[in-house]
């Protein structure tokens, strides 16, 4: 009798244990910076962005034209003018290429 309630015990545990992992799923969270400035931004040539800058760029927008690029004094923000697929826009990143959104 005690390894039949043992047995039960243990494939109800077990059940419940599979259940589990099934519904498990991964998450995958994106993080956007929003920033409200009122600092200047200064005209740079795009040569002068930092190749991270110019990749993340590139990936977020195959195909994409950085037409101007500006930063502020710390250069730790560029503010880039950005054609893609016929549209023109402004993008927003810090040194290591990660968008920015703005206020």
């Amino acid at each position: 009798m005690k390894k039949l309630m043992l047995s039960i015990a243990l494939v109800l545990g077990l059940g419940t244990l599979s259940a589990n992992a099934q519904t498990a799923k991964a998450e995958q969270t994106t993080t956007t910076t929003t920033v409200k400035t009122t600092e200047e931004f200064k005209d740079i040539k795009v040569e002068e962005l930092p190749e991270a800058v110019r990749t993340s760029v590139a990936k977020s927008y195959p195909g994409s034209v950085i037409n101007s690029a500006a930063a502020n004094d710390a250069r730790t923000e560029f503010k880039l003018n950005v054609t893609a697929s016929g549209q023109t826009g402004v993008i927003y990143t810090d040194p290591t290429g990660t968008l920015i959104k703005k206020k």
